[in-house]
């Protein structure tokens, strides 16, 4: 999954993206680059969020 392009195609920037997951800009910068994993509960909130857009 690429993390940026789902957060892009939601129009949202990485502190709005990670407000809404309960998480930091910083962490949301890191998963994008590759530099931390995405935990399984933070998948499913992207999951969750990306089927809301529909």
């Amino acid at each position: 999954m690429n993390i940026k392009k789902l957060r892009k195609s939601l129009g949202f920037t990485q502190t709005e993206f990670a407000k809404h997951l309960g998480t930091t800009q910083r962490t949301v910068c890191e998963w994008e680059n590759g530099q931390c994993p995405a935990y399984i509960d933070n998948l499913a909130k992207l999951a969750l969020k990306k089927e809301q857009a529909k």
